[in-house]
């Protein structure tokens, strides 16, 4: 039975101001970043992504559009596919209405039930990330967050009680930690969140 600091999930989260604020395309570092993670991947070893963009949600104005996210998933999987040497169909794509909460769930599930001894996965994320400390959609939201863990903002979010916003999201100390947990306990797992508030997310 492993415990927590025998499993290793590498983490890099990366400011979204360069990218997301201005509106400005910000695939470029977050190639490098991936590049260089992908450096020490072992040839043979299996390979899954799972790449998830959120540049408009179905909350309207409640949540304000981004133009890099649908940039950077094009961007990513071309790399990952051309000089990874990942194949098409272990490349999953999650992007703007398709990337709710059920389906980010549903596929993070299926890559930790795949997942075998030596397998090399990778999550990326570009969207909106939220905390407790978040003023904006906080306030636009509802949101009940702890004050220890952050969470990304899907794409089918929407006002409503502290309690329903909180089903919404998906929180790192929640959603996401335990499932990193069960990937790394096999595979090795290297997450990137271009986000805000990606650090207290992705370590929850």
């Amino acid at each position: 039975m492993l415990n927590r600091e025998e499993c290793q999930i590498r983490v890099q989260t990366i400011s979204p101001i360069w990218g997301h604020s201005s509106g400005r395309r910000a695939h470029l570092p977050v190639c490098l970043c991936v590049g260089f993670a992908l450096a020490a991947v072992p040839a043979l070893a299996a390979k899954h992504a799972l790449l998830i963009g959120i540049s408009s949600y179905n909350a309207g104005q409640l949540v304000t559009p981004l133009e890099g996210p649908k940039h950077d998933v094009a961007a990513l999987k071309a790399i990952l596919v051309k000089d990874w040497e990942f194949s098409q169909d272990s490349i999953t794509t999650l992007q703007d209405g398709a990337a709710t909460r059920a389906n980010i769930m549903a596929a993070l599930e299926r890559l930790a039930k795949s997942a075998r001894a030596g397998d090399y996965v990778f999550v990326y994320y570009s969207g909106h990330g939220t905390s407790a400390y978040d003023p904006h959609l906080a306030q636009r939201l509802g949101l009940g967050l702890q004050p220890y863990t952050g969470a990304l903002v899907p794409a089918d979010v929407r006002a409503g009680s502290v309690d329903e916003v909180s089903e919404r999201l998906v929180i790192g100390k929640r959603d996401l930690q335990p499932v990193f947990f069960r990937m790394s306990a096999v595979a090795e797992v290297f997450v990137v969140f271009d986000t805000c508030y990606s650090g207290m997310t992705a370590r929850g």
